[in-house]
């Protein structure tokens, strides 16, 4: 009786072990797949891929607001994994909240709340599109997807949106004026030699204070008449002059695309 007592508690031991080995291999699984599933809800909202029917049926299942503004939010990252909990961490910080989608070359998402300004990015660039409802959302995430290329060409490693970029978004469009404004202002500044980097800087202190010299010069800083015979010294250069508003768009063009390499 003994030896079979014994035997039984170590066959129910075993069936015990086997039976929870089983529950938590099935919780996995099943957590999985509403991994997935909710993935490519995501992926398919922020890309016209889902009819209203399903649209609805992700929106109830993922507290999303149907009718209420959203953003998509497009990012790319090395590391996807680190990146997604950096975005949550960005979420947190920012006062909203964010479901995430890692795709094939980017991380897609959606941003419920609007987002505070003026808090610390993820630590890569980040774009966030219009605000639009649900059905619409795709809208939103080609001004995201224009705007992380853009902040990615300009190296801006911080959340950005359509309207933080204005005009610079036509930097990563149109290629083939950036090389019309090399030619006219970046090889002129080269054959400068190292002053290059004395006219680039003052330029850079003249276009970020609003073309005041004496704010420019103090930013610096240099002495206002230095700054003065940089900038002469750049127009006689260029052929070009600051007093020219055309100039000075695209002054600001070439120093946000070779600023730092001159």
């Amino acid at each position: 009786m003994l030896r079979w007592s014994t035997l039984m508690w170590a066959v129910n031991d075993a069936f015990s072990t086997r039976a929870t080995r089983v529950d938590r291999d099935h919780e996995v699984a099943t957590a999985i797949a509403d991994s997935v599933q909710r993935s490519e809800w995501i992926g398919k909202a922020v890309s016209e891929g889902s009819d209203l029917p399903e649209l609805l049926w992700g929106a109830a299942m993922y507290d999303v607001p149907a009718d209420s503004p959203l953003r998509a939010l497009a990012a790319t990252s090395p590391d996807h994994a680190k990146a997604e909990t950096q975005i949550q961490k960005w979420a947190q910080r920012a006062g909203v909240r964010v479901l995430t989608s890692v795709q094939p070359s980017v991380i897609v998402g959606i941003v419920i709340g609007e987002p505070r300004r003026n808090v610390d990015g993820p630590g890569f660039a980040v774009g966030l599109g219009r605000a639009e409802v649900l059905s619409k959302l795709a809208d939103s995430y080609k001004d995201a997807s224009l705007v992380l290329k853009a902040a990615d060409n300009l190296k801006l490693n911080e959340v950005q949106r359509a309207q933080d970029l204005s005009w610079k978004l036509a930097i990563h469009a149109s290629p083939r004026v950036t090389e019309i404004l090399a030619q006219k202002y970046v090889e002129p500044l080269r054959e400068s030699g190292e002053f290059a980097h004395e006219i680039v800087e003052s330029l850079r202190a003249y276009v970020d204070n609003q073309m005041n010299i004496p704010a420019a010069a103090r930013s610096i800083p240099v002495h206002v008449n230095t700054l003065r015979y940089r900038l002469r010294r750049f127009e006689e250069l260029t052929g070009c002059y600051l007093e020219d508003t055309s100039t000075v768009i695209e002054v600001s063009w070439v120093l946000e695309v070779f600023g730092r390499e001159l």
